[in-house]
């Protein structure tokens, strides 16, 4: 079974908006929601174990909403954002938030057991009494929401639960080397702060020494560096294994379970130690945005007039593909949380583009962010905070996805990756195998997600027994699959031929199924399966005209994507019922923003600065293209509205074999038959 997620904080409407948000989603290709909520109850004076009741009631509310609408669940019921009261007990986190600490703090796990077993195993009073733990609709258990051991938070975890984990690693130390004492000595005396040996507690390195960027070290510190990642690594694998056998062998749940979906300090060097991790767990994740800079007060959750921002394309190189993602071998992978973020102009390419590269790769599920309910349950009508003046304008939301650029192109794509309309392919582009040594070692693997691509890099710092002694193009992602394998040897490493696939003169990058190219000279992505073929990106500059099998598309739009998909499960060359999406820009009336230098990350790059966010309603930039399609049975073209109902119909332009469709300028689908 194939997925197209959402985030969704249904859980918290009222039942009769609850019904209305699940059908509007399902109408859309939603078949996975994930619930992303706090079980516990963070109000001063609650015990560490105390439940967020009407939480609970909402989550299990939802999950019977969502079934009756075929509509699945992945719920994540904690985020280490929550500020802890006094009254939990956690030394040195009254009203702080609590980063790292779940994963050695008996006191909080305690805790995170108590919400757990409340979620999975209260009988569901809208669902026949059957409790989650037992529910077929529940798909996905996730352990928490970005938090990890290996990202930078781990600094900032307060002395006095430093001491709890350092007492830890003190322990962990004698056993690996027979004693603390000779642990120092292989460690030739580097120390740390924090090194108590009377109390039995050993210190850890500030996690920038653990990065890419870190200074030389000497034998002693070097070894002390790669056992201080390898402890914390095993300190989170083994709170995972302990949390798998709490759900399936305590609670009996019999849903997949999913360790995390967060990210390392340094995406070269430690990200394998961090997906490795989560292996006791079924599947594997990460939460994973893109879209340009956001610069500006408060950008976090809003935006004002006067923040800058740019706007990023994939289809440009300016801004990362979130399917681009190295898959562990026997582990699904899932991006909980995705979106091509606001403001940024370009996101019609956002549901083209994942559905071809999942689809290609073998990435699961990726679920949208977000589907709020402070506006409506359906379509954003208002984003505005009304309640916040800003100028001459007001603040609006920055985290929705039920506009007409996102919510508004998953139809189509919904449809064709759900039904496997777009090919996988056989194998993977790259397979690396990585030892716990490379791991610790943090030896620089052949390919990575992110993090600066350097193909001269000294070869010593790859896996010796490796055959390949370079990193790869990321262009491979866009090739096929690639997969790890952790507890193997490099020796394994294999690659295919990348010179067949990616055309470093023209920029073409060629899948190998030979069904997507991307080409991000050009700016333009296609799609070309018998059952959906299209075409996005920066049109006009591309040329404006693009033959796809037995479909070619003419626009001339500065920027559309824009596609055909079989509704009757037959080839293009012979459906007699079509639907076509069309994706363009879209801003809420009188936005208005003027040009500028952003300031991001340490760089001056050009950009917009907002003047004003607009008021409702929806503008959307028109469609300007034509579709010729090789087909005999194609008559007519009816528009649909955005909820898909029809509209105008109009015949089509007949040559032959030849249908020849004007898409209307106003709609965003229109039906052929």
């Amino acid at each position: 079974i194939r997925f197209w997620g959402a985030v969704s904080d249904g859980y918290r409407l009222k039942p009769d908006e609850m019904e209305r948000h699940a059908a509007w989603l399902a109408k859309r290709g939603v078949n996975m929601v994930r619930v992303h909520a706090e079980l516990c109850n963070a109000e001063e004076g609650a015990k560490v174990t105390d439940v967020d009741e009407k939480t609970l009631d909402g989550i299990l509310r939802w999950v019977s909403v969502c079934k009756r609408h075929g509509i699945y669940t992945t719920i994540s019921p904690y985020w280490a954002f929550v500020k802890a009261p006094a009254s939990w007990g956690i030394d040195g986190y009254a009203n702080e938030q609590l980063w790292g600490v779940l994963f050695f703090n008996p006191k909080l796990q305690e805790g995170y057991r108590a919400w757990a077993r409340a979620l999975y195993t209260t009988p569901n009073p809208y669902a026949g009494n059957v409790p989650l733990k037992d529910e077929p609709a529940v798909a996905i258990v996730q352990a928490q929401n970005e938090d990890s051991l290996l990202f930078w938070t781990f600094n900032g975890i307060k002395p006095e639960q430093r001491k709890i984990l350092g007492a830890h690693f003190h322990k962990w130390a004698g056993a690996r080397y027979g004693s603390v004492e000779k642990a120092l000595a292989a460690w030739e005396n580097a120390s740390a702060e924090g090194d108590d040996l009377q109390a039995k507690v050993l210190g850890f390195r500030n996690l920038y020494e653990l990065t890419g960027k870190a200074p030389p070290a000497g034998a002693g510190m070097g070894r002390r560096r790669a056992d201080q990642l390898e402890f914390l690594t095993e300190t989170q694998r083994q709170f995972y294994s302990g949390l798998e056998a709490f759900y399936k062998n305590d609670l009996g749940i019999r849903s997949l379970t999913n360790a995390m979906n967060w990210r390392s300090a340094d995406q070269v060097t430690m990200d394998d130690a961090e997906r490795y991790s989560y292996t006791p767990m079924d599947v594997s994740a990460v939460n994973y945005y893109t879209g340009g800079a956001h610069v500006g007060k408060n950008n976090g959750y809003r935006i004002d007039p006067g923040h800058t921002f740019t706007n990023a394309s994939v289809l440009r190189g300016t801004a990362p593909l979130p399917a681009n993602l190295k898959q562990t071998l026997g582990h699904p992978m899932v991006i909980t949380e995705t979106a091509w973020v606001n403001p940024n102009l370009y996101q019609s390419e956002g549901p083209f583009l994942m559905a071809a590269y999942q689809s290609l790769t073998g990435i699961d599920i990726a679920y949208w962010f977000a589907f709020p309910s402070k506006d409506s349950p359906e379509w954003a009508k208002d984003n505005r905070a009304t309640f916040w003046p800003v100028g001459n304008s007001f603040a609006t939301f920055k985290w929705y996805g039920n506009h007409p650029m996102l919510a508004g192109q998953f139809p189509a794509f919904a449809l064709a990756y759900r039904l496997g309309y777009i090919a996988g392919a056989d194998g993977p582009a790259v397979y690396e195998e990585r030892s716990p040594e490379d791991l610790w070692q943090r030896r620089i693997p052949i390919i990575s997600e992110s993090g600066r691509f350097d193909p001269n890099r000294d070869a010593g710092v790859f896996a010796p027994e490796s055959p390949l002694r370079q990193e790869l193009s990321r262009s491979a992602f866009f090739v096929g699959p690639v997969i790890s394998k952790f507890n193997g040897n490099a020796r394994n490493n294999r690659v295919v031929d990348l010179e067949k696939c990616i055309d470093d003169k023209t920029g073409d990058v060629r899948s190998l199924t030979g069904e997507l190219v991307i080409n991000q000279k050009r700016g333009i992505a296609t799609i070309n399966s018998p059952k959906t073929q299209g075409v996005c990106g920066f049109l006009r500059n591309a040329g404006g005209k693009f033959p796809l099998g037995s479909t070619t598309w003419e626009s001339t739009n500065d920027y559309a994507a824009l596609v055909a998909v079989s509704l009757d499960g037959k080839p293009l060359a012979d459906s007699k019922r079509i639907l076509v999406q069309a994706g363009t820009t879209s801003r809420l009336s009188g936005f208005t923003v003027r040009d500028t230098i952003v300031k991001d990350d340490g760089k001056e790059v050009a950009g917009e600065e907002i003047v004003s966010n607009g008021a409702p309603p929806w503008l959307v930039a028109k469609t300007h293209a034509l579709l010729m399609l090789n087909n005999p049975h194609i008559s007519k073209a009816t528009a649909l509205d955005s909820n898909l109902y029809p509209g105008v119909t109009s015949p089509v332009k007949r040559d032959g074999d030849r249908a020849t469709v004007e898409l209307p300028a106003d709609a965003l689908y229109t039906l052929l038959e």
